[in-house]
């Protein structure tokens, strides 16, 4: 069977987009002789819905999005990835649509795994469905369909979905709310050997043939583990900006490895002209090349400087007035503001520094100081830029022990197994405690890890559903 993949960027709650993406998608995969035209999951409605799946029009909306799905649908069917709510329960769906046939809907409950084996018979072929964690692959059949939407994960694990079946593998692209879903969708032949992978953070349309020869397979390029994550980061920044109808970003300047990261990462997903900048160096403008970046004007950055000689600023008050000056920048010009707090300063730093390291969009929240550093060799920034956030070793170190410390080890079982000073260790271990109090403060970032997503909290930041 010749199955187009609709790799897809959607956007949470804007059905009208969504549905017209799709089509757009559909109508590319009939050019390519497709037999069944597949989605990710939540193609339709987009992901993460959070607490949307509980508002009663949004489900309603998307239903009349599908409604108008079904009108045009051609010959080929479509399978199409949504939410829908069963005995007030929301479910994560997908619905076969066929010209002149009845609709065919397959449903989950939405946040649980149901390992429950659920079919749908196409043109004589039984087809295994999963959508997203649900749904159970039986090698009995002839061929699968697994529709996801699942996100980029750093460090990224390799995960085997072939069951020794022919079948395709249809991931979502792009990022909502911070949460980067990575594409790659896959198709695989005879006995489950990939016949082709599609881009990583890039929409696509393919159309393959699953029982084709396997000797004609091709895979999409392979990519360092520091290539993807880089990539996330910027997919995560561009589709922020502009799903969140932003018109650029600010940033703080202060020669720093992440600063420089991030004005690369904003540089490379959005183009200079959408950059301002505030220099908060002693010497503006001497220690970079940005072309076209707007710098802004320096009586900003003046209120980061002592008051007077005698009375210098003290740091906590020194980050508060910086905060001022990028939230004015930003606010003004209808920017967001990109920030460059990382897990380990967020456990290592004062609290005076949260609201400056993690406002805005925190881009780095997620990540440890050392993935910093291999992103900063990644970019060929320059060693002294690079040892701005710290000696390689000394970062690792540092890293080492709060992974212990999160582990639940104590003082004396990290001591005896590392051979690290006492004080050292306690000094860690008071920190941690300290700022972990603080784990409930939630900086809207970019999600590269996987233990904090709650597919229960509040409404996404980011979505354009209107009640």
């Amino acid at each position: 069977m010749r199955i187009g993949l609709a790799q897809i960027n959607s956007m949470v709650g804007d059905f009208p987009a969504n549905a017209k993406r799709i089509m757009q998608a559909y109508r590319s995969c009939l050019d390519q002789d497709a037999e069944l035209v597949v989605t990710p999951a939540y193609a339709l409605c987009g992901y993460p819905l959070l607490g949307l799946v509980h508002r009663e029009r949004f489900v309603e909306q998307c239903l009349q999005a599908l409604d108008y799905l079904g009108d045009e649908v051609k010959d080929v069917p479509l399978l199409v990835g949504h939410i829908l709510i069963e005995n007030d329960e929301p479910q994560k769906a997908a619905t076969l649509l066929q010209l002149g046939k009845d609709p065919v809907c397959i449903s989950f409950p939405y946040a649980a795994a149901d390992q429950t084996n659920k079919q749908i018979e196409l043109k004589g072929c039984k087809l295994d469905l999963r959508l997203s964690d649900s749904g159970c692959l039986d090698v009995a059949s002839d061929l699968f369909i697994h529709m996801d939407a699942e996100t980029f994960t750093h460090p990224e694990r390799a995960t085997d979905r072939s069951p020794g079946l022919p079948g395709v593998y249809c991931n979502a692209v792009g990022s909502n709310d911070g949460w980067v879903f990575h594409g790659q969708s896959t198709a695989y032949g005879l006995s489950g050997v990939v016949l082709r992978s599609l881009v990583a953070f890039g929409e696509e349309c393919l159309v393959v043939d699953v029982g084709g020869d396997v000797v004609s397979q091709v895979t999409s390029e392979e990519m360092h583990s520091t290539e993807l994550l880089y990539r996330a980061l910027c997919c995560g920044v561009e589709d922020f900006v502009r799903k969140g109808g932003y018109n650029g970003v600010c940033i703080a300047w202060d020669g720093t490895l992440a600063a420089h990261l991030l004005t690369r990462i904003a540089i490379d997903s959005m183009g200079e002209e959408q950059i301002a900048v505030i220099d908060f160096t002693e010497d503006p403008s001497s220690n970079h090349d940005w072309g076209d970046v707007e710098i802004l004007d320096t009586s900003l950055s003046a209120l980061s400087k002592p008051l007077t000689d005698e009375f210098p600023v003290a740091a906590g008050v020194e980050h508060r007035l910086r905060k001022v000056a990028l939230d004015h920048a930003a606010e003004s010009r209808g920017y967001l503001y990109l920030s460059a707090g990382t897990s380990t300063s967020f456990l290592m730093g004062d609290s005076e520094y949260i609201d400056y390291d993690f406002g805005g969009l925190a881009v780095f929240a997620d990540l440890p100081t050392s993935s910093l550093l291999k992103l900063g060799r990644y970019l060929k920034l320059s060693e002294d830029v690079i040892a701005s956030a710290g000696e390689g070793d000394a970062v690792a170190i540092q890293e080492k022990v709060l992974k212990a410390i999160a582990n639940g080890r104590g003082a004396l079982q990290i001591i005896e197994s590392t051979n690290l000073p006492e004080h050292f260790v306690r000094s860690l271990i008071r920190k941690y405690n300290l700022n972990h109090t603080r784990s409930r403060y939630r900086p809207v970032k970019i999600h590269l890890t996987k233990t904090d997503r709650d597919l229960n909290g509040d409404f996404p930041v980011i979505q354009t559903f209107v009640d």
